[in-house]
């Protein structure tokens, strides 16, 4: 974390405009700007100006959104500077969880595509691989709520064929229930552009 980042969380809107370059940052920092700076004038310059509870309440409001917003901007700022999802273990453990996956060990594989969501809960292949092995595993609202979970994120839109095809699978499954076990002999891979992308 650089001294320049975590400066700027201690200001409530400016880590959103200095290092995002939102203008909502920009809003954010002035209405702070202007309640501190009543909070300062009616207590020292003029401080009759206000009435006593009126002062403290102000305090009050610019303190707690002082401490709030710096703990969320903390918060951000180091969620952010984690390892990222190509880092050489990361990629190691998606092989890892992708053999498995191939191999037919579910819970295996499920247990590192977790633990590489815990690292990087933004990892759009992680998410992608999850609700197939779900839907592999005839667990059918799981893979459902995985795929919604996924379309929210900004990256998802590469995807966007792999996710229609996952819904279509999982759609024609619940509707029509295999009997016996045809679905255990299906070839049931990733999409080939998300592994190959991954083990690229």
């Amino acid at each position: 974390m650089q001294a320049a980042s975590v400066l700027t969380c201690l200001w409530p809107g400016l880590p959103r405009l200095w290092l995002q370059g939102k203008l909502s940052g920009l809003f954010v920092a002035l209405l702070f700007g202007f309640a501190l700076n009543l909070a300062l004038t009616s207590s020292f310059v003029f401080p009759n100006l206000l009435g006593f509870g009126t002062v403290r309440i102000i305090w009050l409001v610019v303190v707690t959104s002082w401490l709030v917003a710096t703990w969320r901007n903390l918060n951000k700022l180091q969620s952010s500077s984690m390892p990222s999802a190509s880092s050489p273990a990361n990629e190691d453990l998606f092989l890892k969880a992708q053999t498995e996956y191939l191999n037919g060990h579910w819970l295996e594989s499920e247990s590192l595509l977790r633990r590489l969501l815990k690292s990087n809960p933004t990892d759009v292949d992680t998410q992608l691989m999850l609700a197939t092995l779900f839907r592999h595993a005839r667990r059918y609202d799981e893979a459902r709520t995985q795929l919604e979970s996924l379309e929210r994120l900004p990256g998802s839109r590469k995807w966007i064929l792999e996710i229609s095809q996952e819904y279509q699978l999982l759609n024609g499954l619940v509707a029509k229930p295999k009997v016996g076990d045809d679905t255990e002999n299906e070839i049931d891979e990733l999409p080939p552009q998300s592994a190959l992308a991954r083990a690229a």
